[in-house]
């Protein structure tokens, strides 16, 4: 009964001139703890256009959706862990088409033209002498933010109780584990660490200023942060609107 409703829907929907797929599948929900895989409902479309037509034409009528990927932030991670692409190792590209523009190069290619690299690769001496040589500057950050309000909740940029007192940073060559610089911006004063450039910028604002200036002259090439698309950056971009 749910099933025919569905397919009704979607037939609808993409007015029977696209092709999908539906298969009844078993896994492990993605929200709690289950020794037991659930069955789902997997539905297939041509493209994904017609994907985020689906998705969003079974959410009207009030059907439960188990994994979104209605923006393209959540789409990519999506495929990522779907598709198991490493994505903290090297990679062959192959038969792939690129545009080039002033500052990056925009790469269009086949998920299974996208394959780790392996053992032997590693082992060519043209490819290890390459990456040897990489000078690709990683930088990794995280904040620390607080609120007086004491309602329990996350801290949020809006309010002027919530604040970040706390910016730190480790800056590395990207295959080298000993780190270059660490650096910790914070507001009050602090035990030194040796190990550590300690910065006290005295206020939320400086902090945020020294956070910029680091930012810009440390010129990396690849940022790390966790949930920082989530929650550091919108905090510290919304809160330095919010003070000027």
């Amino acid at each position: 009964m749910f099933k025919t409703k569905l397919v009704r829907i979607l037939s609808n929907i993409l007015n029977g001139t696209s092709k999908f797929g539906i298969e009844t599948i078993s896994a492990f929900p993605l929200q709690g703890y289950y020794t037991e895989k659930k069955p789902y409902i997997c539905v297939r479309t041509w493209n994904h256009f017609d994907w985020n037509k689906a998705l969003k034409a079974v959410r009207v009528v009030g059907m439960c959706t188990a994994s979104d990927d209605l923006t393209c932030q959540y789409y990519y991670r999506k495929v990522a862990c779907k598709e198991r692409l490493p994505l903290s190792s090297w990679t062959i590209l192959s038969n792939y088409s690129y545009t080039p523009s002033v500052n990056a190069y925009f790469f269009q290619i086949f998920v299974d033209n996208y394959k780790p690299m392996s053992g032997d690769e590693y082992n060519n001496p043209l490819i290890s002498s390459a990456l040897l040589r990489d000078r690709t500057l990683v930088l990794t950050w995280d904040i620390e933010t607080y609120s007086s309000q004491k309602t329990g909740e996350v801290p949020n940029a809006k309010y002027d109780e919530d604040v970040v007192f706390m910016i730190c940073m480790t800056v590395h060559w990207k295959d080298n584990p000993e780190p270059l610089k660490q650096i910790c911006l914070v507001n009050v004063e602090t035990a030194p660490d040796p190990q550590w450039i300690t910065i006290v910028c005295g206020s939320q604002t400086n902090l945020l200023k020294a956070f910029a200036l680091c930012w810009r002259h440390l010129a990396l090439n690849i940022q790390i942060g966790f949930n920082d698309s989530q929650y550091d950056w919108r905090f510290i971009v919304e809160k330095a609107n919010k003070l000027g």
